[in-house]
């Protein structure tokens, strides 16, 4: 390899390395918590990386998740149509969960305090 090739291999790696650190590869690491919110007002939170089950009681209902490995899931809720016990988990690449009947929206929360929502679509109605 001559002198140019190998400038050439060292600014292709430090590029690397530069879009490494901007795009954020580890950004499962930023998450603090995950929030319960009720028409809009936090109710509650729980560590994101304590494996837990917690009920959350309100008003208009009962519905309990399940933090497991960095990620939530609805396990439980007295809703009459139970959609939210469909809804995929939500973890590190953003989401909520959201119950309509009980105003009830979970998320995950960044240590910056900045809700970790996925762009795009996450639905298609028929």
């Amino acid at each position: 390899m001559k002198k140019k090739d190998w400038i050439l291999l060292a600014c292709l790696l430090t590029a690397a390395g530069i879009l490494y650190v901007l795009t954020g590869v580890n950004k499962g690491q930023s998450l603090a918590y995950v929030a319960a919110e009720v028409d809009g007002e936090e109710v509650a939170r729980w560590p994101v990386d304590q494996d837990t089950e917690a009920d959350v009681d309100t008003e208009y209902g009962h519905n309990r998740i399940r933090i497991r490995n960095r990620s939530v899931v609805m396990v439980e809720a007295d809703c009459p149509d139970g959609y939210c016990k469909e809804q995929h988990a939500i973890g590190a690449d953003g989401g909520s969960i959201i119950c309509l009947p009980h105003h009830l929206v979970i998320a995950m929360v960044k240590e910056n305090g900045e809700k970790k929502t996925v762009e795009g679509v996450d639905a298609v109605a028929q």
